[in-house]
């Protein structure tokens, strides 16, 4: 998600060390830019940041349920069984980086 300059500018805080993530005032999931954007159009877009209890209401109300710990995992690994990581058992370097929370600022995830 991106915001605008306009609203970076009044951003007074950052997280140190990750300046993607910014706390912006009044975002919230209709807005989740901050004021002025909408969740219009983004229909696709993965649901991001939402908390155990939004997660257990949203479940309630379907009449459904959060998986178990071993079913996500399972989902997680897509299928694959006995296996160190999520892609199997190999070690690949990026990936560590990536998991140890070490991002250059020239790469865009």
């Amino acid at each position: 998600m991106f915001v605008s300059n306009k609203i970076k500018q009044e951003i007074k805080d950052s997280v140190p060390g990750a300046k993607w993530w910014l706390p912006v005032e009044g975002a919230y999931w209709r807005s989740p830019a901050g004021p002025g954007s909408s969740v219009e159009k983004k229909g696709s877009h993965p649901a991001v940041h939402i908390s155990y209890n939004d997660a257990l209401h949203y479940c309630k109300q379907r009449g459904a349920r959060l998986p178990t710990e071993v079913e996500w995992e399972f989902a997680a690994r897509g299928g694959l069984r006995d296996q160190m990581y999520p892609w199997g058992n190999g070690f690949e370097k990026k990936t560590d980086e990536y998991l140890a929370g070490r991002f250059s600022e020239d790469k865009h995830w």
